[in-house]
């Protein structure tokens, strides 16, 4: 995600994930800007602070954001998403010492 003007509180988010893309176009506060053919996509959104920005990327993503201040853009990588559910079944049985990941 990037600021697209200095002046203005307009931000791009560009993604090449098919589920990141799907909750983007079905927000009112989303539009499509450009996409390329390998899959990736760029929307645009009004937000008005940054702060909001990183809110929203982190909710599109659930993944922590991070800031790169030599290219000024945050990132958030998705792919290595766990929902609660599964996170806790992982504590679980690492409290019990078992290797198995899936509860058993």
């Amino acid at each position: 995600m990037w600021r697209l003007y200095k002046d203005k509180d307009l931000y791009c988010f560009q993604s090449n994930e098919q589920r990141v893309q799907k909750k983007m176009s079905r927000r009112r506060d989303f539009s499509l800007f450009n996409t390329w053919t390998d899959g990736r996509a760029v929307y645009i959104s009004t937000k008005s602070t940054p702060q909001s920005a990183k809110i929203t990327l982190y909710r599109l993503t659930g993944s922590k954001v991070n800031y790169l201040p030599l290219d000024g853009v945050f990132i958030a990588n998705s792919n290595t998403i766990m929902t609660f559910k599964e996170e806790a079944v992982v504590n679980i049985n690492r409290e019990k010492g078992s290797h198995n990941d899936e509860g058993e």
